[in-house]
């Protein structure tokens, strides 16, 4: 790995305001995801009676109301945040036209990719790890129970599905080389994962869109081991394969 180039990448982040944004967008959507679990009951019969409704008799809540709102507001809003920042670091040196310099000089275009994918890969890691154990401190005090390893395995799969985003958002941006157009193409690639993780027969339910399926269903223990272990399997497969095909395409891009 060319360490001029991870220092480069690094200080795009740690220059700008974007790496302090990622830890309170994490913070907030960790810290709300527990609150509203444990309020929403008081909350919505407060809403009834300034409506001159009655009260309304709703289930206790529990810590997997949390892990539900946890999982939902980081699908819904944090990956939509990834998405952005991402397509933008990854077309930022094709807008400023930095590649003529960058690449005349003794740059590898393969040093080049694995810098960028693994400073963005680094930066939603540690902002998602922030946001984990922000949400553990809150559920516990909340709630007053965890389900830590269960928590973590789910997380870590759930990860892995980010990792896969972030993978072709790095495609989407270097091949076109446009913002516009690699967020349009990643943010699909985010819509039909949403649309066709409903299907779960046959080979489908092995699909690297499913492992948000998969990580709630671990925390409430109604997975299937061996049908996450082969989409774990193909997910790791499918990030290879688009890393490899990123490669390719970068490589016989002209660029100076």
């Amino acid at each position: 790995m060319n360490k001029t180039m991870l220092k480069y990448d690094m200080a795009y982040f740690i220059k700008t305001p974007r790496i302090i944004i990622f830890g309170v967008l994490s913070f907030f959507l960790s810290a709300l995801a527990a609150l509203s679990a444990r309020y929403f009951n008081e909350l919505m019969n407060l809403v009834f009676e300034q409506e001159g409704l009655p009260p309304v008799e709703f289930d206790p809540p529990t810590i997997f109301d949390a892990y539900e709102q946890f999982f939902a507001q980081y699908h819904q809003i944090f990956v939509l945040a990834i998405i952005f920042v991402a397509v933008a670091f990854f077309t930022f040196d094709a807008a400023k036209n930095h590649f003529p310099f960058m690449f005349s000089h003794a740059l590898k275009r393969r040093d080049y990719l694995i810098s960028k994918w693994t400073v963005m890969l680094g930066l939603t890691f540690v902002s998602f790890v922030f946001g984990v154990l922000v949400f553990l401190f809150y559920g516990f005090v909340m709630f007053d129970t965890l389900h830590v390893g269960r928590f973590f395995i789910a997380t870590g799969l759930y990860f892995m599905l980010l990792t896969l985003i972030i993978t072709c958002a790095l495609l989407f941006s270097l091949w076109l080389k446009r913002m516009f157009l690699g967020a349009l193409l990643t943010l699909a690639i985010y819509f039909i994962f949403g649309f066709v993780d409903t299907f779960t027969v046959g080979v489908l339910a092995v699909m690297p869109y499913q492992l948000l399926n998969h990580a709630l269903a671990v925390l409430d223990q109604t997975h299937d081991t061996l049908t996450i272990i082969q989409t774990v399997i193909l997910t790791i497969l499918s990030i290879g394969l688009l890393l490899w095909l990123t490669h390719r395409l970068f490589k016989n891009t002209d660029l100076v």
